[in-house]
């Protein structure tokens, strides 16, 4: 990622940049967790690349991580990644059946130095810079989640800077 990212904004195939992120994680997705993807015919978005798959990474990492603990590294994880757009904007939906989050973590999620993992997990830092990320592309972030159920996180970006 970090040969990617340059300074200067340039035009990405988001698709593109999912897919190079679903490889470099592939060996944590075992045969456990399935990945459902629906790429939509998106434009080119003006973008900061390397960045936008470090997002990516995080929340396919926290999806990962919120599945094995419901699965307990059996089958039965499912990871569905969908991208859309409308006229001026570009949306990925990621989507799992992990154990979801309570109101607390709903509320949190997004704050510096908040983890509900482990002491050496986890750092904290990986969703205060996914929203930071996003916010720097002027674009915007939310989730849906349901304790014992799964979480949603759609990313909305503007096609043009």
């Amino acid at each position: 990622f970090s040969r990617l990212d340059e300074d200067d904004i340039k035009k990405a195939d988001l698709n593109e940049g999912i897919e190079s992120t679903l490889t470099i994680i592939y060996n944590q997705l075992s045969d456990k967790i399935r990945v459902n993807k629906k790429f939509d015919d998106i434009p080119m978005v003006e973008c900061y690349p390397g960045k936008l798959n470090q997002v990516i990474l995080n929340l396919l990492t926290n999806s990962i991580y919120a599945i094995n603990k419901k699965y307990e590294n059996k089958p039965g994880g499912l990871i569905s990644i969908t991208t859309t757009r409308d006229l001026e904007n570009v949306y990925i939906s990621i989507e799992d059946n992990g154990i979801g989050m309570n109101e607390e973590t709903k509320q949190k999620i997004f704050d510096p130095f908040y983890t509900t993992k482990p002491v050496g997990e986890g750092t904290g830092l990986g969703m205060s810079i996914v929203y930071n990320t996003i916010r720097k592309h002027n674009g915007e972030i939310s989730l849906s989640s349901e304790l014992g159920k799964g979480t949603t996180f759609v990313i909305k970006l503007p096609i043009s800077q």
